[in-house]
C-alpha cells in the first residue's frame, strides 16, 4: 500500500531538504575577497511569497519525512535514505534545511547551482525528482 500526505508539488513550487556548508559563513576568501552568505539568509530574503523555510529543525525535518513521504508497506529506504544523509552532512557540521521554491524564483535556483557547483550545498530530497 503507497500513501503520501506530505511534500506534494504543485503548480507554483518544490520542496527541497538541503545541506549546505555554513562552517565559513561570514569569512573572506583569501583570493578573492568573495564573502560567504548564509543560504537559509539568502532563502528568506527572497521577494517570492512561494519560497519559504519550512524547517530548519534537524528533529522537525526528520519528523516530517517520517509522517510525510512516500511509504510502501515494511519498506522505509527512502526515508532510512534521507535520515542517513542528513546524518552524514550535519556530522560535517552542515546546516539544514527543509524548502519550498517558487518554480519563478530565478535567483535562489541561480544561488543554488552556484553552490552545487561549488560543492558548498547537497540536495538531500527534492519532490521533482
Amino acid at each position: 500500500m503507497k500513501y503520501r500526505q506530505g511534500y506534494v508539488s504543485n503548480s507554483s513550487s518544490s520542496s527541497f531538504i538541503v545541506a549546505y556548508d555554513s562552517i565559513n559563513i561570514g569569512k573572506a576568501c583569501e583570493t578573492c575577497g568573495h564573502v560567504n552568505r548564509d543560504f537559509s539568509d539568502i532563502i528568506r530574503q527572497s521577494s517570492s511569497c512561494e519560497t519559504e523555510i519550512e524547517r530548519e529543525s534537524i528533529y522537525k525535518i526528520k519528523e516530517n519525512v517520517k509522517n510525510n513521504f512516500f511509504c510502501y508497506e515494511n519498506d522505509d529506504s527512502l526515508q532510512k535514505e534521507i535520515y542517513d544523509k542528513i546524518d552524514e552532512y550535519d556530522k560535517k557540521g552542515w546546516d539544514i534545511i527543509d524548502f519550498s521554491l517558487d518554480y519563478e524564483d530565478q535567483y535562489i535556483k541561480e544561488e543554488m547551482k552556484a553552490l552545487l557547483d561549488k560543492g558548498k550545498l547537497i540536495e538531500i530530497y527534492d519532490n521533482e525528482n
